[in-house]
Formats: C-alpha cells, sequence, structure tokens
C-alpha cells in the first residue's frame, strides 16, 4: 500500500510539473478542473491531495457499480424489458461496439436507466457539516453538526403518479407512452 501511494505521490508531482510547464497540455483534459487547480490554488496540502482522490475515486466506482448491479437486477425480473432492450441495442449498433455515436438512437436503454433510477437511487442521501446554527421549522441545529440530507424519495413509489410503482416499466419514461 505505501508503495502504491508513492507511485501515486510520484505520478501527481510529474503531473503537476507538466501543467506548470505546458498548460496549454491540459486544456481538454477532464482531470485539470479537480487535480491541477487545486494544486494550482494551494487549497490542499500535496499529501491530502491523494486521500481527496481517492475517494473521489472509490465514490465514481461505487455508484455506477451500485446503478449497474440495480439496473441487471431489473432487466433480470423483468423478461420483456431485457428483450427489448437487447433488440433496439442489437438494432443500432449492429452487433458492434456500443458507440457514443449511438446516443440519440437508444431510447430505450434511456428510459431503462430512468426507470432503474426512479425505483432504486444511488445513493439514500448527503451528508454535510454544519458551517453555521440553522433554524428549520422551530428546531435549532447547532454549527458543527453532521447534518444527512436524505434523497430516496417515497414519490418513486406512490401510486397517485406511478401505476405499478414497485414494478419495473422503462416505457413510462418514452414520448410515445
Amino acid at each position: 500500500m505505501d508503495q502504491d501511494m508513492t507511485v501515486t505521490t510520484e505520478n501527481l508531482k510529474k503531473l503537476y510539473k507538466v501543467s506548470e510547464q505546458s498548460p496549454e497540455s491540459f486544456a481538454k483534459s477532464p482531470i485539470k478542473p479537480y487535480i491541477v487547480k487545486i494544486m494550482e490554488r494551494g487549497e490542499l496540502p500535496f499529501e491530502e491531495l491523494i486521500p481527496n482522490i481517492a475517494v473521489f475515486l472509490f465514490a465514481a466506482l461505487d455508484t455506477t457499480a451500485n446503478a449497474l448491479s440495480w439496473l441487471i437486477y431489473n432487466l433480470a425480473r423483468t423478461p420483456k424489458a431485457q428483450e427489448k432492450l437487447y433488440e433496439e441495442i442489437h438494432r443500432v449498433t449492429q452487433g458492434g461496439p456500443l458507440l457514443k455515436s449511438h446516443i440519440n438512437n437508444i431510447p430505450y436503454l434511456k428510459a431503462c436507466v430512468k426507470e432503474n433510477f426512479r425505483l432504486n437511487q444511488i445513493s439514500s442521501g448527503n451528508t454535510r457539516i454544519l458551517p453555521v446554527d440553522i433554524n428549520i421549522r422551530g428546531y435549532h441545529i447547532p454549527a458543527g453538526t453532521s447534518f444527512h440530507m436524505q434523497t430516496i424519495s417515497s414519490y418513486s413509489y406512490d401510486p397517485k403518479i406511478y401505476e405499478n410503482p414497485y414494478d419495473f416499466v422503462p416505457e413510462r419514461w418514452l414520448k410515445d407512452s
């Protein structure tokens, strides 16, 4: 583990040197907005960059894996949706890989993703430390309190809003449905 951190630290130092010597090389890089800019502004000591980067990487992997796991589960329990999605992807890709250029031609895949997120939110919420005292509906919450904002919505399962709310029905997100 220590050796991995040393390699990562050395790579970050090299990255920072490259950004100083030729800033144009990062003009279109997706890593510039977080890693290099924070290093340039000195917002975090260098030693704290790696743990922060690790948090973002693990969060991205965790949420993506969670979303895909639920999507696979929902498609497995809904064979008609699984078959319809397979047919759409096969028709669009003609047996090749799914590409960014196909995005406008896969409405059923988009509908499956939306329905998956309706049924299974990626995360239960966000937690923050309150920087100042606040009052919510007469309740005083002091600064320094860990505050969790729940994102799981009861609306997702409300039969007044969604017919058969516990069923995986991607068609509800299609314009012609």
